[in-house]
């Protein structure tokens, strides 16, 4: 240690209380701790030192800091965090927020304050402003709105369907869907859908039934780590969905077909189907001819046999078989369904007779000198003529014109009273002859209300009756013979026609319509004019007695 000099004179001085100070030396090269007297001012030379004050503590301010985390999350709220800038007051810092440690956790704005503690040059201060802590609310994924809900439904079987749903946020968030199938009209469980995921879903159609499906839509935001919930679902109402079966084409109904009969040759005779269907379908008709009684196979008809009735040809005796396939057709909806469906008829057997004729008798004499013949007919009806035997030639004469030379001859005139004469030749040249005065009657007309009784000598005759008719009045036709107990012998069948047509009203065979006591042929005039009716013996088989009556009241007379 350097020695104390003072005014050159070294001396010892005896120190009533010194300290050792922080002291430079005159030339400022070095600092030492030297015992020193007290002094008011450090400034004051009493050696070669200048003395040194002590360093004094300072305050610390606001500014001395850095604050952070001033703004925070509802439910997530974590501490303030507040530090000293460099080189300022180290000593511990508390923040307050209302006299308390604990900070507020609610949305809304605090004012914070801290305070810092003593620490080496620096002393402690309370209630230093730390800043506006704000809360904010957490931030959670919006429920998605649905503006478009997926709709209930009736199916086609097989048809292709959409369900959709149309929904929405505001919040920014991705939108995605997952649809699901249930077995109850419930959304709160279900089935995954696999791969349903979009807004849209085709479910299947291919099995009836009835389904049941809902969609949920989950909407999810960006996490921002507040603790908010980030993901938020809604599900679709149920949707119902009915699938109906495949609609196939309906077999048709055959309610009523003509029945199997024998006819007059060359007569007319239609055959008749009546079907329907309750599918509101298209019903079409083939008639076919067949080989046999099946109706199975069998052969087109042509010439437009397309319709509920079919007129045969009868200009060959012979047996015949016929059917009818009926033909439904539906409109293609597109489900697979069955859109045709066939039934065929029974196979009906059409019998066509030999024509019955009256036979021309003829003797060995000159052309002209006849024998002596009569028969009657009607009018628009024909009766067959023919000769026994065979011969090279034939001509057939009506008053005097030459009008045939086949074997046989048809005679249909209008009323009246004609001659005919028929003239063969053998091989040999030789000429037989012979001739029929044919009287031609209108249909004798019957009273309204009045039985009209007739009788039949032979098998083959027949009678024709007429009667008025007003188009739009309904009419009923009765007739007793051998088969109602009224002491009639011929059992007979009954046909009736517009006079002039070559329709029948009802009837028209050998064998159809051959009961009309008990319940009447009944008819709608759809003209005004005269209807014939025709009485054969039944098949044309039987002679006898019989009776025929005709009314506009539902009450037989």
């Amino acid at each position: 240690m350097k020695s104390l000099k003072l005014l050159g004179i070294i001396a010892f001085v005896v120190v009533i209380g010194f300290s050792l100070l922080s002291c430079r030396d005159t030339t400022g090269s070095d600092s030492v701790n030297v015992p020193t007297i007290f002094c008011s001012d450090c400034s004051e030379v009493i050696h070669e030192c200048i003395c040194i004050p002590p360093v004094q503590n300072q305050n610390p301010v606001a500014s001395d800091f850095i604050v952070s985390n001033l703004m925070q999350t509802a439910g997530n709220v974590t501490a303030v965090t507040i530090i000293p800038q460099t080189g300022k007051s180290t000593g511990v810092i508390t923040v307050f927020y209302d006299g308390s440690t604990t900070l507020p956790t609610t949305v809304g704005t605090y004012q914070v304050t801290f305070n810092v503690a003593a620490s080496t040059g620096w002393n402690a201060v309370n209630g230093l402003a730390g800043g506006t802590l704000t809360v904010n609310a957490q931030i959670h994924a919006q429920t998605p709105t649905i503006t478009s809900q997926p709709a209930s439904a009736t199916l086609t079987f097989n048809t292709s369907h959409d369900l959709s749903v149309t929904a929405s946020v505001n919040d920014g968030g991705e939108l995605t869907y997952q649809w699901y199938s249930n077995n109850s009209v419930l959304n709160n469980s279900g089935t995954i859908i696999n791969n349903a995921t979009s807004d849209s879903y085709s479910p299947p159609t291919g099995i009836e039934g009835t389904y049941y499906y809902f969609v949920e839509i989950t909407n999810t935001i960006t996490d921002n780590g507040d603790g908010g919930n980030k993901i938020a679902t809604r599900r679709s109402n149920i949707v119902t969905l009915i699938v109906n079966s495949q609609i196939h084409a309906q077999t048709p109904n055959i309610t009523n077909q003509s029945t199997s009969a024998t006819i007059i040759f060359n007569a007319m005779h239609n055959l008749t189907v009546v079907a329907n269907v309750n599918d509101d379908g298209e019903l079409t008709y083939q008639w076919y001819k067949s080989n046999s009684v099946s109706n199975s196979g069998g052969t087109p008809i042509d010439n437009n046999a397309t319709s509920v009735f079919y007129y045969p040809p009868t200009g060959t005796a012979g047996t015949y078989y016929y059917f009818v396939e009926v033909t439904n057709t539906i409109t293609d909806n597109g489900d697979g369904g069955n859109k045709i469906a066939t039934i065929r008829s029974n196979v009906i057997t059409l019998t066509i007779a030999t024509p019955s004729t009256f036979d021309i008798k003829l003797i060995d004499m000159n052309e002209w000198d006849l024998t002596q013949q009569t028969t009657t007919a009607f009018t628009n009806v024909d009766k067959a003529f023919s000769v026994t035997g065979s011969y090279s030639t034939y001509r057939w004469y009506i008053d005097g014109t030459l009008t045939g030379s086949s074997s046989s001859f048809t005679f249909n005139k209008p009323s009246g009273v004609y001659e005919l004469v028929l003239v063969v030749t053998n091989s040999s040249g030789e000429s037989r002859s012979g001739r029929c005065w044919v009287t031609v009657n209108e249909p004798s007309l019957i009273a309204i209300n009045i039985w009209k009784d007739g009788n039949f000598d032979t098998r083959d005759q027949e009678e024709w009756f007429a009667f008025p008719v007003i188009s739009g009045t309904t009419y009923r036709v009765w007739w007793n013979d051998s088969g109602n107990g009224s002491g009639k012998t011929c059992n007979v069948a009954v046909s009736a026609r517009y006079k002039g047509s070559s329709s029948w009203i009802f009837g028209g065979t050998n064998t159809s319509v051959d009961s009309g006591y008990s319940t009447a042929q009944s008819f709608t005039a759809n003209q005004t004019g005269m209807v014939e009716i025709r009485v054969i013996p039944y098949n044309r088989n039987s002679t006898g007695t019989y009776g025929i009556v005709y009314s506009n009241s539902a009450t037989r007379p």
